[in-house]
């Protein structure tokens, strides 16, 4: 295998799952020559290379109707000059390159980051009703069939989608997305202690990760402070400000991984992983699409997550947090008190976590499925 080519589409160049996992394991595994193809449309940069990897960016035409046609047309021809032995495609809307690519002698692998079938049947359902809903929900999922029937291989990152499309009869596998382990991860029980007076977020700053919802439990603790990072609107930051619990949070703004690893993890001894969605295919099972939760255990810093069952599992069985309704402010301040009056067994809640990520919740593991896959679709 000499060749490889992954093909984005809203995914940034620099995306932590696709470039800074998949692209840099398989670099290390098989020493292939890869390329990561994607728009401008989430961020651009003159660097052609990152990582060992190389960066193509392609400018995404404004006008809407042409847009995704026009990027399809020009990724297109770059696949064509690299001649790539495999194609791994990140998106559910570049599904129509398949067959042409497929036609070219390429081998194909669909990874499913999104259960977009569900989340355009969703969108269609409040927009238009839920009749018009069903029909557009069937004929996603017969493109989504006859397009998986195409491929080589498909992997996703959560239960919900493989039970789907592991029906449809091609090589089918999870690569969850869990944290790289971190090897440098040391702290006494008096170190963490005192940490206790600090909580914190890392990631997509909005309603979707409850931050409102923190902070007005977090009104209960004045003693408390709270660390926060990560994109966030204009708008949304002014709501944020209107919370008396913002005098004491300190929010850093969109920061590098390391930056979140030296300022916010090393720092705190409560981590919110509340994502607040009950409905759509999510529901109450949840995913294991997002590292969050896994970023936590991996820095010893116990829990406070969504009751979905798939993290309930996780985190009661591993005893490494604790489980609450997102949308329960009660439940989210008795949490936080509880584990501010247990340091102990907060402590050894967060040497849980850890543990677990270093043995199994780690992306080292997946990384060895994903190898895998690409050997049995190499033939």
């Amino acid at each position: 295998m000499s060749k490889i080519v992954h093909l984005g589409y809203l995914h940034k160049y620099d995306d932590g799952r696709i470039l800074r996992k998949e692209c840099v394991s398989l670099k290390k595994a098989l020493g292939a020559d890869i390329t990561y193809i994607t728009s401008d449309r989430n961020g651009t940069t003159e660097k052609t290379e990152l990582e060992g990897i190389r960066i193509r960016v392609i400018h995404a035409v404004p006008k809407r109707g042409l847009r995704l046609f026009r990027y399809m047309r020009d990724a297109l021809t770059e696949i064509d000059k690299i001649g790539p032995d495999i194609c791994h495609i990140h998106e559910f809307v570049l599904y129509p390159l398949v067959g042409k690519l497929k036609r070219r002698g390429f081998k194909v692998i669909l990874d499913m980051h999104e259960n977009d079938v569900e989340d355009e049947t969703e969108r269609f359902s409040a927009k238009y009703g839920k009749a018009v809903g069903k029909t557009v929900r069937k004929l996603l999922l017969a493109f989504e069939r006859a397009t998986v029937k195409k491929a080589d291989a498909v992997i996703s990152v959560t239960p919900q989608i493989i039970n789907r499309v592991s029906r449809y009869g091609r090589p089918t596998e999870m690569v969850a997305n869990y944290p790289y382990k971190e090897d440098d991860v040391t702290f006494t029980f008096e170190e963490f202690r005192s940490r206790l007076d600090t909580a914190c977020f890392a990631g997509g700053i909005s309603d979707l990760w409850g931050i409102r919802a923190i902070l007005k439990a977090m009104e209960a603790f004045p003693e408390m402070k709270l660390l926060l990072a990560g994109r966030a609107s204009e708008e949304y930051v002014e709501k944020m400000k209107a919370c008396p619990a913002w005098e004491k949070t300190e929010y850093f703004g969109s920061i590098s991984f390391r930056q979140v690893k030296e300022e916010i993890y090393a720092k705190s001894g409560i981590g919110f992983a509340l994502l607040s969605i009950y409905d759509g295919w999510i529901g109450r099972e949840g995913t294991l699409g997002n590292t969050k939760l896994f970023e936590f255990m991996e820095f010893g810093i116990p829990v406070i997550c969504t009751d979905y069952s798939l993290w309930k599992d996780i985190v009661l069985n591993g005893n490494c947090g604790l489980v609450v309704n997102p949308f329960d402010e009660e439940q989210i301040q008795n949490a936080v008190s509880w584990l501010r009056e247990h340091p102990e067994e907060a402590y050894q809640m967060g040497q849980n976590g850890r543990k677990l990520v270093q043995e199994k919740y780690n992306w080292e593991q997946e990384a060895l499925t994903l190898l895998r896959l690409y050997k049995k679709v190499e033939g």
